[in-house]
């Protein structure tokens, strides 16, 4: 079984991580997702345009609620949170600074630990 967020019939997107509430777990195939509640991508020099621009469009689109960029060049975490219109930068965190979820709310984390080899 491929863990992935669907697209279309055919077509999914392979985050590097998710979270799927209960809830919201209850109301899909678990074979077919096709949201989430929360998506963690990380960013390479190599797909830093997609990740950031289509990548992103695409999960606003299907109603993820909220979206991490994590980059390892720049040792930043970008939270999204989806809004009416398009994804709002919450904020760019960065070494020193704590990343929060609004999503899980207990999810609070030191951006040092996140980019710890």
């Amino acid at each position: 079984m491929v863990s992935a967020i669907w697209t279309g019939a055919n077509t999914y997107l392979e985050p590097d991580l998710f979270y799927v509430s209960a809830d919201l777990e209850a109301k899909m195939d678990p074979a077919h997702r096709t949201t989430a509640d929360l998506v963690i991508e990380v960013v390479s020099p190599g797909s830093a345009i997609y990740d950031r621009n289509t990548k992103a469009d695409t999960y606003w689109a299907l109603g993820v609620k909220e979206l991490w960029l994590v980059d390892e060049t720049s040792q930043t975490v970008e939270v999204r949170f989806c809004g009416p219109e398009c994804f709002e930068v919450v904020g760019m965190f960065k070494p020193g600074d704590h990343v929060a979820s609004r999503v899980l709310p207990g999810l609070n984390l030191p951006v040092d630990r996140i980019f710890e080899a």
